[in-house]
């Protein structure tokens, strides 16, 4: 017969392990969703990629059977966000709606970095991506690259360029570009993507990477030049504006791209569910519609590993920018 002490101890340890399975459950075996889902959104309301998030949230919150709701987490590049997210319970009822500027470069940009985009999350999948036009003031004298770098070697040290700010993907692809082709610019970071927009119309900056999505109707009213879109290939809605590729700048590919993360841990059949059913929203009609603006963006909708394939490319050349410019957040 076991001593009462043994038999005291054989129940602490059944007791432990069935507090253990009991906390693993709703991990593990409850069915997903089981309450609301929570889209945090790391920018302020307004603008073309929220008004994507909430149209793939009502479509979510059908095909999930839950409410999907959008919680508005701005501020510090859209660290603040990716952080509440980074620290959510990981049972996919909390995630990340978020872009390369934010989860690939913001981080690089402090010092330690406040988190690993490829550690501390799980790719869900890609709702959008879009090139970026160089644009100039609608007065320059250049209308071609060719024509803009010519003047640029020529006047060394007289070009200056405008971002929204140090860090951005418009920032650093500028940098890419001059490097390329073989000219030096003076960088002026904006406080947004409105006051750089102001910038360049006015001709305080002589070029600018700016996304179609924003751009699109300055360009039809004719109140900036685009030169050139980043990529291999031109984009449908402007179909006259040659591509970086064809002119002979294979490398100044960056693309701007929005989608979503969910904490790492998040079981792998809730990382299947939740991406598998934003990719067939993004794809389905009136949400490819929504993203599209008829030509200017490309709704994506790929697959976690296709979505960590992207992220492990750009990490390598935007690193290398951000250590050889020396760039620190403010």
């Amino acid at each position: 017969m076991r001593s009462p002490h043994a038999v005291r101890r054989a129940l602490l340890g059944i007791s432990t392990f069935l507090a253990a399975s009991l906390a693993a459950w709703p991990l593990c075996a409850q069915e997903f969703p089981s309450r609301p889902i929570t889209i945090v959104v790391p920018f302020g309301p307004g603008g073309g990629p929220d008004v994507t998030v909430r149209a793939i949230a009502e479509k979510l919150s059908g095909s999930l059977k839950q409410p999907v709701v959008i919680d508005y987490k701005p501020g510090a590049a859209g660290l603040i966000g990716a952080a509440f997210v980074q620290k959510a319970r990981p049972d996919g009822h909390t995630i990340l709606f978020s872009g390369n500027s934010s989860m690939v470069v913001a981080p690089m940009l402090r010092q330690p970095a406040p988190f690993d985009v490829r550690k501390d999350f799980a790719p869900l999948s890609i709702a959008l991506r879009y090139p970026m036009f160089l644009i100039v003031p609608p007065r320059h004298p250049s209308n071609t690259v060719a024509e803009f770098v010519a003047a640029a070697k020529a006047k060394p040290d007289s070009v200056s360029y405008g971002s929204p700010g140090v860090g951005t993907v418009g920032h650093l692809t500028t940098e890419l570009f001059a490097r390329s082709a073989g000219f030096k610019a003076t960088h002026v970071p904006y406080k947004g993507l409105g006051d750089a927009q102001t910038g360049v119309m006015a001709g305080d900056v002589h070029l600018y990477l700016d996304g179609p999505l924003s751009s699109a109707e300055l360009l039809r009213a004719g109140k900036v030049k685009a030169l050139a879109v980043t990529g291999d290939k031109r984009i449908s809605a402007f179909p006259n504006v040659p591509s970086m590729k064809e002119l002979g700048y294979p490398d100044v590919n960056p693309q701007v791209w929005v989608g979503f993360f969910a904490p790492r841990g998040t079981p792998e059949q809730v990382v299947r569910r939740l991406s598998e059913e934003i990719a067939r929203t993004v794809k389905t009609g009136d949400v490819r519609d929504l993203i599209s603006q008829g030509g200017l963006a490309e709704a994506v909708g790929n697959t976690p590993a296709e979505m960590a394939q992207l992220i492990e490319a750009e990490i390598p050349a935007f690193s290398s920018l951000v250590k050889d410019l020396n760039l620190r957040a403010d």
